[in-house]
């Protein structure tokens, strides 16, 4: 006699949640080695093309130049690892803010960077089918916007630093463990999506870390700032756990959640495996974010804007 497509379904968890368990006896060790075999970040968006077309046109200045590349998350990764490669040798200082990124580089290697990016998007494209990758994309220029928006309302002169390219970045870690474990990744998301357990929680079973940590882990092995990785860290911790942390960390943490849960928002493409944690009232009161209900709208409208944005021919 046939199951029940309930009890199917409940089998078919069973069954990917023991292949899941096994997973992480077997390959969590080895998730240090393959992230140092990392040289580059898929990319989530086509918009290394318009940095390219940029560049070679000779007539944008780097302000310009860094925002086109704040469209591409995974570029800006890439831009950021290059601009702050043997930086502790050479006793230069790490770069955190994209524009500096962008001068240091300079518009030649600059362009081969965009060119190699949009290139890799043609031989990992299949490791990624599981990922809404126009979602990674919009979440991510969404979190940029919304944490400018919320760093203009107030004196954060403290912990403000590093926190847009955090924004920026956030989403990628998934796309790295989907690209080093894209079985295990789909098998998980398979879950979410029968109503099984959140994505989240999941990863951090199998890999003992959170895709945050996966991403700070690889961004500081790419010498990128601690004053960008370290909140990426933490993001995806609950707000309890975040208040232990010390500051300036807490409140960069707690303003970059603040910032990701409004890009999601604004983004409007919540998926099953999302886990929603909403700020507590007092936390925002405290952090000086206020209007939240304008903000979403707000950043809704400015991402579109660079979402649509296209270089002058």
């Amino acid at each position: 006699m046939s199951q029940s497509p309930d009890l199917a379904s409940v089998a078919d968890n069973d069954a990917l949640a023991r292949a899941a368990s096994a997973f992480a006896v077997a390959e969590y060790d080895s998730l240090e080695a393959k992230l140092a075999c990392v040289a580059s970040i898929p990319p989530v968006s086509q918009a290394a093309f318009d940095v390219l077309r940029m560049v070679e046109s000779n007539r944008y200045a780097p302000l310009q130049i860094a925002a086109a590349v704040a469209r591409d998350a995974s570029l800006c990764a890439d831009v950021l690892r290059v601009a702050n490669r043997g930086a502790e040798s050479d006793q230069a200082k790490n770069v955190v803010v994209l524009e500096d990124a962008v001068v240091r580089i300079g518009p030649e290697r600059l362009g081969e960077l965009a060119l190699a990016n949009s290139k890799l998007a043609e031989n990992t494209a299949p490791l990624l089918r599981w990922i809404n990758v126009d979602s990674v994309w919009r979440r991510s220029v969404a979190a940029g916007v919304a944490i400018d928006l919320i760093l203009a309302q107030g004196d954060y002169s403290h912990a403000g630093e590093g926190l847009f390219m955090s924004a920026i970045l956030h989403p990628l870690g998934r796309v790295v463990l989907g690209t080093l474990y894209p079985e295990q990744q789909q098998r998980m998301t398979k879950i979410c999506d029968s109503g099984g357990q959140a994505l989240e929680e999941q990863e951090e079973q199998a890999y003992c870390l959170t895709h945050g940590q996966v991403l700070a882990s690889l961004l500081r092995m790419w010498n990128i700032p601690d004053a960008i990785c370290a909140p990426i860290a933490y993001a995806f911790h609950s707000y309890p756990h975040v208040a232990t942390l010390e500051e300036p960390l807490r409140t960069k943490t707690e303003l970059l959640k603040v910032a990701i849960l409004i890009g999601r928002m604004a983004a409007g493409d919540w998926e099953c495996c999302d886990r929603l944690e909403f700020p507590p009232a007092s936390l925002l009161e405290r952090l000086g974010v206020h209007w939240l209900s304008r903000l979403v709208p707000q950043t809704r409208s400015d991402s579109q804007k660079i979402i649509d944005f296209r270089p002058e021919a």
